[in-house]
């Protein structure tokens, strides 16, 4: 069992593109400042021949938003992730992953407010990751998701599926 601290991310905008409200939102700013911890686990268990494991991820926000005039704020622990996950040793220097994430809508949310740390609906992640090293100073990863969303019951939005962009991460 390990715990960590998987990250910690201030996001600023001041830009805004929504389809439905004609394209750029004027006179906007939303500022989202997070906290993540997360508690990984990898048993001795075998499966499909890789090591079985898991983890689980509980963000803290502080969610500032600013629009047409109005402004709110919320600051409380947003929606839970967690997911089974397979790991396979390809060799000393290679290692590929797969696992099914699913998170939960235990965050704040009210339809009414500006600033929210919940979605509202839960989201099914398959994912697919890849570490590789090199030499003994650099490793290059990877990560792609497909996102398949449920319906925001608040709000009767379903907005589907959401495929991620690859995540890259080199260090040297």
């Amino acid at each position: 069992i390990s715990a960590c601290l998987v990250g910690s991310e201030m996001c600023i905008r001041d830009r805004l593109d929504i389809s439905s409200f004609g394209g750029k939102v004027q006179e906007v700013r939303i500022t989202s400042d997070a906290i993540i911890p997360r508690l990984d686990y990898l048993s001795p268990l075998r499966v499909l021949g890789g090591r079985l494991g898991g983890y689980v991820a509980q963000p803290y926000l502080r969610q500032q938003v600013s629009l047409y005039g109005q402004s709110d704020r919320r600051e409380s622990m947003g929606d839970t992730t967690f997911a089974p996950i397979i790991l396979w040793d390809m060799g000393p220097d290679l290692t590929l992953g797969a696992a099914l994430e699913v998170t939960l809508p235990t965050g704040q949310y009210d339809a009414d407010r500006l600033a929210n740390t919940s979605n509202n609906f839960t989201t099914y992640k398959p994912l697919f990751s890849m570490t590789w090293l090199p030499s003994e100073r650099t490793e290059l990863s990877f990560k792609s998701t497909y996102s398949f969303n449920q319906e925001n019951h608040a709000t009767h939005y379903l907005s589907l599926i959401h495929i991620s962009e690859p995540t890259r991460q080199a260090e040297i």
